[in-house]
């Protein structure tokens, strides 16, 4: 295990290029999806979460549920994270590239401005 290991460290570059690379993608789908519905945000740069502030006029209870009820979408409350996480959603982006390609075009159809 420990000689796993210490190739597992010497040759991780490549892993780890690939992986930032894949994110990147995620995030950015993520953020012209958010953008075009009036969400924008200055959004991380090291974690595959995303902090996303809700919708004006919403609560984060409510528009979770609401991605959940019409579109099946799920995301977690920022009041799950305890009360400062109010008017906030965490979304991951660790989900396969089409997963998050189909709920982005829900949540698009959901919220888009008419």
């Amino acid at each position: 295990i420990q000689y796993a290991g210490i190739m597992a460290l010497r040759n991780e570059a490549g892993f780890v290029d690939k992986m930032l690379k894949i994110y990147a993608r995620r995030r950015s789908l993520v953020l012209q999806t958010l953008k075009r519905i009036g969400i924008d945000f200055r959004p991380p740069r090291g974690t595959f979460y995303l902090w996303v502030p809700v919708p004006a006029g919403m609560t984060s209870l409510g528009f979770t549920n609401r991605l959940f009820d019409k579109t099946a979408v799920v995301v977690a409350a920022g009041t799950a994270y305890g009360q400062y996480g109010e008017g906030f959603v965490r979304m991951s982006l660790t989900v396969p590239d089409n997963r998050l390609e189909e709920a982005m075009a829900r949540i698009e159809k959901e919220f888009k401005p008419v």
